[in-house]
């Protein structure tokens, strides 16, 4: 019985853990440029008569997730084809996915502009029909933005710091994705860059 109540305790602390994490996650989002439920972002649909979801729901769901390197993801992907980058004038020489993959292929659902803000849950309908514009559109053609779902294994062409990348993760395979710079979680003006301690998010992979 002793045992049990360890267990129980250990079970309801782990379960107020997460709890305070997500929680704290949403504190963070709040009035960020992927608030999508206070009104604060330009994509505001989650919280009309059409549909109510949490502050998280637009990208993340506890049911049926969307199999992708981006935990319990809910927003429908895109099915573009993308131009990847192109290194035919420079000296990197990388492993890269033919086409985007995991974390990156997640934000692209979106920054593409091929699938409606408002698609959730692998369906291609929602309350909208708007899809997104302005800085935040990339477009299909990555041929000329930092390469993504790259294998980061340290070619001389762009020196990667012995050291590490001061904390900028690496997703499954150790490749680099959009999600190695930005953290789509914060509540900064622009790009959402993840902060390393260094004079540029840049100095965190590349030295120079």
């Amino acid at each position: 019985m002793k045992g049990f109540v360890k267990s129980a305790a250990a079970a309801v602390a782990l379960v107020v853990i997460v709890a305070g994490s997500a929680s704290a996650q949403g504190a963070l989002m709040s009035g960020s440029d992927h608030d999508f439920v206070n009104g604060q972002a330009t994509y505001n649909y989650w919280n009309t008569s059409f549909q109510k979801f949490g502050i998280c729901s637009s990208c993340h769901t506890a049911h049926h997730a969307i199999q992708t390197d981006a935990p319990l993801w809910n927003h429908t992907l895109s099915t573009a084809t993308y131009t990847m980058y192109d290194d035919i004038h420079t000296d990197v020489s990388e492993t890269y996915d033919a086409q985007p993959t995991g974390v990156s292929q997640a934000c692209l659902s979106c920054h593409d502009g091929t699938v409606a803000v408002s698609a959730l849950g692998g369906s291609t309908t929602g309350a909208s029909t708007t899809t997104i514009t302005g800085a935040g559109l990339i477009s299909t053609d990555l041929s000329t933005t930092h390469p993504v779902s790259m294998t980061y294994s340290g070619g001389a062409g762009y020196e990667p710091d012995p050291e590490g990348t001061n904390g900028l993760p690496l997703y499954t395979g150790n490749k680099v994705q959009c999600g190695s710079c930005h953290d789509p979680h914060l509540n900064t003006p622009g790009p959402m860059i993840r902060p390393t301690g260094l004079d540029t998010v840049c100095l965190g992979c590349h030295i120079k």
